[in-house]
């Protein structure tokens, strides 16, 4: 996706813009954090308003030190619950059964989320449902995100499956409660990997999962995108330098550079408007 296309995507995003009023943080007091299968879109499938939950995204299939550290953000911003996902393709296999008992230990032993409810469960791909490993809590916003799952699901669409050598967008962004970025990008499930965490930044983490991206798919359009109004990188000329940065240490990687066009930008929660998007340089 050129500047020139996610300039005219955003155009149709404007005219329909309505949540310049949604105040940071979660109104909800939840976080859901997703890891494993990108083919999910959690505002779609699990009911979520832009304001509702903070939004950690990751594609390793386990709970990572730096997914820990966004949850405890989280939990700093308002979030009350927790709710950890493994998106799977194969949601009932017993691996994916221990891999949720363990990363649900993994996290409720963690001293930086004491007092987090944190809840686990699996996200079926190819059904688009949700099915928790732990007990639902009776009238709280995990049982509303279940309830909201399964109207999702009355109505769910497969994704597309995109070709080997079709163009593939990824991106990272932050995983603030008033982005979504499937709507503002005008996506399709299985055309877009999203990563998110607090302040949009490539880590070493971020910089693996990309170069998986290239090799699966053979072309990747990347877009690194923080945000105005960010809480974990208040200031702006850090934060689009901090962009710059990012961009560049991916296209320069690799495993990445030579298979990727790789954009960086900033995203105005309050006007829903795209600014500041340029090439990274290699």
């Amino acid at each position: 996706m050129s500047i020139d296309e996610l300039l005219a995507v955003n155009e149709r995003y404007l005219a329909q813009f309505r949540h310049g009023a949604v105040p940071a943080g979660t109104s909800r007091g939840l976080a859901v954090s997703i890891v494993g299968h990108p083919a999910v879109d959690p505002h779609r499938a699990f009911g979520l308003a832009l304001g509702d939950a903070l939004l950690p995204r990751s594609t390793e299939p386990r709970v990572t030190a730096a997914l820990r550290g966004d949850l405890a953000v989280a939990q700093h911003l308002g979030a009350r619950q927790a709710l950890h996902v493994l998106s799977t393709d194969a949601p009932n296999a017993p691996e994916t059964t221990e891999t949720l008992r363990a990363d649900l230990e993994t996290l409720r032993a963690d001293p930086q989320l004491f007092g987090l409810d944190v809840h686990v469960g699996s996200y079926d791909v190819t059904t688009g449902r949700l099915e928790l490993v732990t007990g639902v809590p009776a009238e709280s916003e995990i049982s509303a995100v279940l309830a909201a799952n399964e109207r999702y699901v009355a109505q769910f669409q497969p994704p597309v499956d995109v070709a080997r050598g079709s163009r593939h967008l990824s991106v990272v962004t932050c995983m603030d409660s008033r982005i979504n970025p499937e709507e503002l990008l005008n996506v399709d499930l299985g055309t877009v990997t999203v990563r998110r965490n607090a302040g949009a930044h490539v880590t070493d983490e971020v910089l693996d999962g990309l170069a998986g991206d290239v090799a699966a798919h053979g072309a990747v359009d990347l877009l690194v995108l923080v945000h105005e109004d960010c809480k974990a990188r208040p200031d702006r000329e850090e934060r689009l330098a901090g962009a710059r940065a990012d961009g560049s240490a991916a296209a320069r990687d690799p495993r990445i550079g030579e298979r990727a066009e790789v954009i960086t930008g900033s995203y105005d929660v309050h006007t829903g408007r795209l600014t500041d998007l340029r090439p990274a340089h290699r």
